[in-house]
């Protein structure tokens, strides 16, 4: 299995909306012992790898910008000899509240998220399993894309943002464990 965090290298990068994806990706490395992530130039990313059960679980950070994001995690793939039904992709979500996670299977479109489309142009399908990560301000005012998904996340966000992070990782276990059908079932529902 491939997880992948989407996000931006850098440290200007590191602590913004469009980070979440890897951040989440950090927080269930260190929750099942990944140590830390190596860069793999093959590849194009740094990788993080453990075992659950009899699988191999690699964790993926790519060294290019967003927009770029499926060029690496198809080098993975095919490094790692492994299909798209294989592939968890971690991403901030404009059309959740700041907070929410939920479970995408199944073809979906990349709904505007522009590292979702990358990935989809690069593997040449939409068939892979997605954990979003909503980032919508909870006052519900309305934000531009790019302006909004690059600027830090502000001080009063930062709780739930950690709490986020946490759901996140839960998703992404009991994606592992008990495959994803199953967990966006259990997480979709909270």
């Amino acid at each position: 299995m491939l997880i992948v965090g989407l996000g931006n290298p850098g440290e200007e990068y590191e602590n913004t909306w469009h980070n979440l994806g890897r951040l989440a990706v950090e927080t269930f490395g260190a929750a099942n012992d990944a140590g830390s992530f190596k860069r793999n130039a093959r590849i194009g990313g740094s990788i993080a790898t453990f075992r659950c059960d009899d699988r191999t679980i690699h964790l993926m950070e790519c060294d290019r910008f967003m927009n770029e994001s499926g060029i690496p995690i198809a080098a993975a793939l095919s490094f790692f000899k492994l299909s798209p039904k294989d592939l968890v992709v971690v991403h901030d979500e404009l059309a959740f509240p700041v907070g929410t996670v939920r479970i995408a299977t199944g073809s979906h479109s990349s709904g505007g998220h522009n590292g979702v489309q990358s990935v989809i142009d690069s593997i040449g399908t939409k068939d892979f399993v997605r954990v979003r990560i909503g980032i919508a301000p909870q006052d519900g005012r309305k934000v531009t894309m790019q302006s909004y998904v690059l600027k830090p996340f502000p001080k009063k966000e930062r709780e739930t943002v950690a709490w986020a992070l946490a759901d996140a990782a839960v998703a992404l276990d009991k994606i592992v464990k008990v495959g994803a059908t199953k967990a966006a079932q259990e997480v979709n529902s909270k």
